[in-house]
């Protein structure tokens, strides 16, 4: 299994369920916000009180050429459906934009202006 890299972001999907108002068992909180809701989580986590096979560990920094190289199909793909539905702004600010929405790197991942 390969070892992250220091600094390298990661996103964790855990299947937890919690309703608004309800009391967190592990914090003694009552889950008002999203955030008590992740303080649950964490206490959840830190209890070691959960199924690791329901884990899914996403990688979000492109490491490898192809990496890259697959984030600009991704940007061209965004630009190429803004141009054929008529969008005037189709330049890497509103590509970059989309990209914090739908959660994939922007382009200044590889260029810089």
């Amino acid at each position: 299994m390969k070892n992250l890299e220091e600094g390298q972001e990661v996103t964790i999907n855990m299947p937890f369920l919690y309703d608004i108002g309800d009391m967190g068992y592990y914090t003694n909180k009552i889950l008002n916000t999203i955030e008590d809701c992740m303080d649950e989580v964490r206490a959840e986590i830190d209890e070691n009180n959960f199924n690791s096979s329901n884990v899914c560990l996403t990688n979000t920094i492109p490491t490898k050429l192809t990496d890259t190289e697959q984030l600009k199909a991704k940007h061209e793909k965004i630009r190429t459906i803004l141009i054929e539905n008529g969008n005037d702004e189709f330049g890497d600010c509103i590509i970059d934009e989309i990209c914090e929405v739908v959660g994939i790197l922007p382009t200044t991942e590889y260029y810089e202006e």
